[in-house]
């Protein structure tokens, strides 16, 4: 079905190569080649400067790039756009928030992971972030106190189990007083 899509995107754009849905057509052919794995194609497509824009496109463009796990890019799209027309799709929010967490830019991952938590109070991947920025800033207490908030849900997630874990182990080293707590 995606190849479908595809030739039927390539024959609108041969047929009408300025017509008034071409950006649709267009956004569609790329939607079609990112579901169906090829997300090298569709990223060659976006990269062509002739290519028609939109808020669609910048969107799914920052999807194949945080697929790819290329942050600095996802980075630059999503900060470049994300003011009116993103900024109320948590998807893009989350998106941004890990980007800057992945490239080490913790002060701007913060405050977002923050605003993830107060409007989504069950993101333990959220909570988990800012446990490990916490951490990564030397703030024991708080990466301690976090994890344990958040290991006491006693979810299946993935998340409080190593939140857990991680608990465990600061513990550990604070009680060796190999990190003096903050």
């Amino acid at each position: 079905q995606y190849v479908q899509a595809e030739e039927f995107a390539n024959r609108y754009a041969l047929r009408y190569p300025k017509g008034r849905d071409g950006q649709a057509v267009y956004f569609f052919k790329i939607q079609s080649l990112y579901a169906s794995g090829q997300l090298d194609k569709a990223l060659e497509l976006l990269r062509n400067d002739e290519a028609p824009l939109s808020p669609q496109v910048e969107a799914l463009k920052a999807r194949i790039f945080f697929d790819q796990k290329q942050w600095t890019q996802v980075i630059a799209i999503l900060e470049k756009s994300t003011s009116e027309e993103h900024a109320s799709e948590r998807a893009l929010q989350r998106m941004l928030a890990e980007s800057y967490f992945q490239a080490g830019q913790d002060a701007k991952a913060q405050p977002l992971f923050t605003q993830i938590v107060t409007t989504d109070k069950d993101n333990e991947q959220a909570r988990f972030r800012l446990a490990q920025i916490a951490q990564r800033s030397n703030d024991t207490e708080l990466a301690l106190n976090l994890y344990k908030e958040l290991a006491e849900k006693k979810t299946t997630s993935p998340w409080t189990r190593l939140a857990g874990e991680e608990a465990a182990l600061l513990q550990l080293q604070l009680k060796n007083n190999s990190i003096a707590p903050k």
